[in-house]
């Protein structure tokens, strides 16, 4: 059995006797192969027949070949939130490939927790909190064509979207460790997927500086105190409006006891009707002054007069003369007082 792929000189395999099949071994993942036989007799007496025809046969897919370690951009020390590397090549020489990951793992410093033997098939895109997580996913012809040997920032906030799926380029943690890995995604002959993951890229990023602490406290210095002010002032006006709120539904309320039924009543009309609730006894004779003194007394001291009427609705009600001002109660519920 003679054998090639093409880039090389045919491989003729040992004699064949008292057999209808060989296995040939040693083959490349995915490649095209030619192959013909030829026979001579038990004797090995005549020379050996023409090739058979050849047969071209392509050999099943594998899992891409595993990705070299990235390597850091020499002079970009990390910072609190980003590094600098460069992402190898991707060889696809094993089957068809569908995309390359960026894969993150995140774990503080001091802290003991040793990686997994292998990355998790499951890492999904960045969340708030994860350890695993996809910064980036590009498919094999945009990876080799922008991203492959060129610098690329972890954690430079930007955004990848493939296959409908948004990836996050999240800010590292300043005083962590990070793990970075490349892993090639293909497919194969039965359409399922298989990948292979290099070993990570370590980075720790530097602690947050006392300086940056500073500003922060610094900030919050400045900002406490006009939050207060703000929520001081915000009080104030809320009692200011439930204030004037209790104020126009206490001049809103109906009148009950007294029977002032108009807007027109004269001052001896208001007189019988405070005769008429008990406020001041009928009958009696009283001066002017006495009555208008009375009359006053009755709003202060009558708990029917004080919750009951509504002043401002009647516009002819007497005016109590300046004098009888220490009366505060009455001043407090009357609108219309022109001598005080």
């Amino acid at each position: 059995v003679h054998y090639s792929n093409g880039s090389n000189t045919p491989v003729e395999s040992p004699e064949i006797k008292d057999s209808l099949t060989y296995h040939l071994t040693g083959l490349t993942p995915y490649t095209n192969y030619s192959i013909y036989v030829t026979v001579t007799n038990n004797a090995n007496v005549r020379p050996r027949s023409q090739p058979s025809d050849v047969v071209i046969i392509r050999t099943l897919t594998s899992p891409p070949r595993t990705p070299a370690t990235p390597s850091l951009v020499a002079g970009e020390e990390p910072t609190m939130t980003t590094a600098v590397f460069v992402p190898p090549t991707v060889d696809d020489s094993n089957g068809p490939i569908r995309y390359v990951d960026i894969i993150v793992h995140r774990a503080a410093l001091g802290v003991s927790s040793p990686l997994p033997s292998a990355v998790p098939s499951n890492v999904a895109p960045y969340m708030e909190g994860t350890v695993w997580y996809v910064a980036a996913r590009y498919s094999y012809t945009q990876y080799e064509a922008a991203v492959a040997g060129s610098q690329f920032t972890i954690g430079n906030g930007s955004v990848v979207s493939t296959g409908g799926v948004v990836y996050t380029n999240a800010p590292l943690q300043p005083g962590h460790s990070f793990s970075v890995y490349v892993r090639a995604v293909g497919v194969d002959d039965n359409g399922e997927e298989v990948s292979s993951t290099g070993e990570p890229l370590k980075i720790v990023t530097p602690e947050q500086t006392s300086a940056a602490t500073g500003h922060s406290e610094s900030v919050g210095v400045i900002i406490g105190p006009v939050i207060a002010s703000v929520i001081c002032l915000l009080t104030i006006i809320a009692h200011i409006v439930i204030w004037r709120h209790h104020k126009r539904d206490h001049k809103q309320q109906p009148t009950s006891d007294l029977p002032l039924e108009s807007k027109e009543m004269t001052k001896s009309s208001l007189y019988d009707a405070l005769a008429n609730s008990g406020t001041i006894a009928g009958g009696e004779t009283k001066s002017k002054d006495e009555n208008e003194k009375a009359t006053l007394n009755a709003y202060v001291t009558a708990s029917a007069v004080d919750t009951a009427v509504n002043c401002s609705e009647y516009e002819n009600i007497p005016v109590v003369e300046s004098r009888y001002k220490n009366v505060g109660p009455l001043y407090e519920q009357v609108d219309r007082v022109d001598n005080s």
